[in-house]
């Protein structure tokens, strides 16, 4: 997607438009994914009764408000979020089109930009976001500025790829330095990968600029998981990331009268619902987070610098 023979204000609308279809699809990405179900087929569908969506139920925005939020047959609501995020998507991709201004190829920022989105999102709704999400996001941004840098001659094809081993090798050292039990693990650190990519292809001041936010959030995040990981249970403290006691049992194990009092117990004396508890306050995703506001700020300087320090 290129602005060259278009007026920025056309071209913002046209990957504006764009942004919504695909964000369309993210919702189903972010349904479907972490459950396992594929992207494909069956089409969309009413989650209450499970009826198959008329075509024009699906268009962007306009098919929720048709429907005023809900199903048309069993009439159980439709989430806002969904609408909010094909809007939200759209404003994405027509930001990123208008501080490129023509000065590169957008369409593998955008498909970068929706895949840290489509990460952050998966991790809001409490889920891991798969591996998958974010490797597929990223080469589908690789392949895309590849084709850009062969029609037209310029694009931001190697920066991509080597921002795509930054993110890798940054998302590598993060695992292998986390001690903590997988399921209390912090999640985002699959958006690292695309967003390398992302900071990549931009100036470097902007790249700069961006990456120093997402540093940032990542070593707060490392520090909250640190403090988070040694949550108190009864018979001693939890330490260094092991997700048991020195007696074995797992981390947040009640007293002995409330033993089999809940679902979580099993009647087995022993329950892993502190831990969670102590951890609801934590931002879902902080290095998804951290990626996207560091992107969308190293966008923003991006816009600002001359044209041709840009790739």
């Amino acid at each position: 997607m290129s602005s060259t023979s278009l007026p920025l204000w056309a071209t913002a609308l046209v990957a504006a438009l764009f942004g919504s279809l695909v964000g369309s699809f993210l919702n189903v990405v972010v349904y479907r994914v972490p459950r396992g179900l594929s992207v494909l087929a069956p089409g969309s569908f009413c989650p209450a009764c499970r009826r198959p969506l008329a075509w024009w139920e699906n268009v962007p925005v306009a098919g929720w408000l048709a429907l005023r939020g809900r199903c048309r047959t069993c009439r159980a609501p439709i989430a806002a979020r969904y609408p909010l995020v094909e809007a939200g998507n759209a404003l994405v991709w027509a930001g990123i089109a208008a501080a490129a201004q023509g000065r590169q190829p957008t369409l593998p920022l955008c498909l970068l930009a929706s895949t840290v989105l489509a990460i952050w999102l998966i991790e809001v709704d409490g889920h891991r976001a798969p591996r998958s999400v974010g490797a597929l996001g990223t080469a589908g941004a690789v392949v895309a500025a590849a084709i850009a840098r062969a029609v037209t001659g310029h694009g931001p094809f190697l920066a991509v790829a080597l921002g795509a081993f930054a993110g890798t090798a940054a998302f590598l050292v993060l695992v292998a330095a986390d001690r903590s039990a997988s399921r209390w693990n912090l999640q985002g650190r699959t958006a690292l990968v695309p967003a390398g990519s992302f900071l990549g292809a931009l100036p470097l001041i902007g790249a700069v600029t961006g990456g120093a936010v997402v540093v940032a959030g990542a070593a707060v995040a490392v520090m909250i998981n640190a403090r988070a990981s040694r949550v108190p249970a009864a018979g001693g403290d939890h330490a260094d990331g092991d997700p048991t006691q020195a007696s074995g049992e797992p981390v947040g194990s009640p007293p002995v009268e409330c033993a089999g009092a809940c679902s979580a117990c099993s009647g087995a004396g022993t329950c892993d619902t502190a831990a969670p508890a102590a951890r609801r306050f934590l931002i879902p995703g902080p290095l998804a987070a951290s990626a996207c506001v560091g992107a969308a700020v190293a966008l923003a300087v991006a816009a600002t610098v001359p044209s041709g320090s840009w790739p």
